[in-house]
């Protein structure tokens, strides 16, 4: 029996990498029967642990009323003594500053950055600084691990490297499965078009309207572009579909609003290039090496979590920094490319995601961790 006895502590349990990284690490360590814990406000990822070795408790960790958080945390205090937990795993900042009101801690802490957040105030740089004070903290690529090291002064932290995993047995060439086609109908797909897919929640900093300037170039070419992912910024939701409306690209561009998992598999099988194109340095970007792990052409802007996932491979993939000519210039030059030139392109993407980016890779790195702090 394992002597690990974990609480993870994060907001909520909606929809989101961060979420979904939580549940996938939790799972892992039930398939262990390792006992394990998640405390959070709930949501509709709770029906995806595991009864038997997972318990989920709901406090009301997503506020930042400040004046609320002594009492929030001794009710997860509390509940760590009740249940005799070992080690509490962070993965936000509010939280971060409940745990850190706790004094005389019988635990370890532990913290993922899972993005740098910005913020030049020293109000909001405290309260970003929240996840650094942890006995134990882990950036989610090289990237945050520099820009937190400087950003906060913690040169004399041991800082543990453990990128986002994918699950590359999901994420594999699915054409034989008949979820395809009914997907094709659902999107009225035209197999005379190529897809280009821009995933990414519909928001500002996503950078999706920024791109439209590349499909109007585009929009008389053999392509179709879609938009995928929910509509955390209502308003922002609205002014891209009334910027493809303006610009008359309505008979191009198609904005799908989220996708469930097997959906968003069938577009990535689908399309011809992927786009990741934020308008600020990402800490991850986990859509990057899902699209690699299906052999994908991806282009992206070459900085952040995005430039680990594509160092590596043919320098094509990468495109400086809010320089949209050059996108559109090199999926131009991907036009005169044969069908065995475009194969060789992508040859070694699943195997570079298999090797730094995989979801095994992810959950046995942390397990390995929780063992390190107790051992």
């Amino acid at each position: 029996m394992s002597s690990i006895n974990i609480a993870q502590l994060l907001p909520s349990l909606e929809t989101g990498g961060v979420e979904r990284g939580v549940v996938d690490l939790s799972n892992h360590l039930s398939n262990k029967r390792i006992k394990n814990h998640i405390i959070s406000t709930g949501g509709s990822l709770v029906k995806y642990l595991n009864n038997k070795y997972t318990t989920h408790h709901k406090l009301n960790v997503r506020s930042k009323n400040f004046l609320l958080f002594p009492l929030i945390s001794k009710e997860i205090n509390d509940l760590l003594k009740k249940y005799k937990i070992n080690i509490l795993h962070t993965r936000s900042r509010s939280p971060a500053w409940m745990v850190n009101l706790i004094r005389n801690k019988k635990f370890k802490t532990v913290s993922t950055f899972h993005n740098v957040y910005n913020g030049s105030s020293f109000i909001k740089k405290t309260y970003n600084k929240g996840l650094a004070k942890m006995d134990y903290v882990v950036a989610n690529s090289n990237f945050v691990k520099e820009e937190i090291i400087e950003k906060y002064n913690l040169y004399n932290k041991d800082i543990k490297v453990i990128p986002r995993g994918v699950d590359i047995d999901f994420f594999n060439s699915i054409n034989k499965y008949d979820e395809v086609d009914q997907f094709k109908n659902k999107i009225e797909f035209d197999k005379n078009k190529k897809i280009i897919f821009f995933p990414g929640r519909i928001t500002s900093w996503k950078g999706q309207k920024e791109f439209l300037k590349v499909i109007i170039r585009l929009q008389n070419d053999n392509y179709f572009f879609y938009f995928a992912g929910g509509a955390t910024n209502k308003r922002y939701d609205e002014e891209l579909k009334n910027e493809i409306k303006i610009n008359k690209l309505d008979n191009v561009c198609k904005v799908l609003g989220n996708l469930n998992s097997l959906e968003f598999r069938c577009l990535l099988d689908l399309s011809h290039i992927v786009l990741s194109l934020p308008t600020s340095p990402e800490g991850f970007g986990r859509t990057v090496s899902e699209a690699l792990s299906m052999n994908k052409v991806v282009l992206g802007f070459d900085y952040g979590g995005v430039r680990d996932q594509l160092r590596d491979l043919d320098p094509l993939f990468r495109i400086k920094p809010h320089d949209y000519n050059e996108i559109f210039f090199k999926i131009k030059k991907l036009e005169n490319f044969t069908k065995e030139e475009f194969k060789n392109l992508t040859k070694y993407s699943r195997q570079h995601v298999k090797k730094n980016f995989s979801l095994k890779n992810m959950l046995e790195n942390y397990e390995k961790l929780y063992q390190s702090i107790i051992n």
